[in-house]
């Protein structure tokens, strides 16, 4: 894992401590395209919510991407729905 910093500028809390994980349960579509390389494409968000060793509270975000060179799933910076 990265490193943990609070979303609080200024903040330097040492410990942040995990108040929830939350999960979408969308199927996985995962296939093996005529080079080889095994697509994991995964539309399901995940969430997880922690508060700082100084009380702030916030959350991280965390889409799903296929680990694919050239594959463009989950790397657009649009939103579903969005033009």
């Amino acid at each position: 894992m990265s490193e943990m910093k609070c979303s609080v500028e200024g903040c330097n809390a040492e410990r942040f401590y995990s108040k929830g994980h939350l999960s979408t349960c969308m199927g996985v579509e995962n296939y093996i395209d005529a080079k080889g390389n095994r697509h994991w494409h995964d539309p399901n968000s995940h969430a997880e919510q922690f508060v700082c060793s100084n009380g702030h509270h916030f959350g991280i975000s965390q889409p799903s991407f296929c680990p694919i060179e050239g594959c463009s799933f989950g790397k657009s910076s649009r939103l579903p729905g969005q033009p």
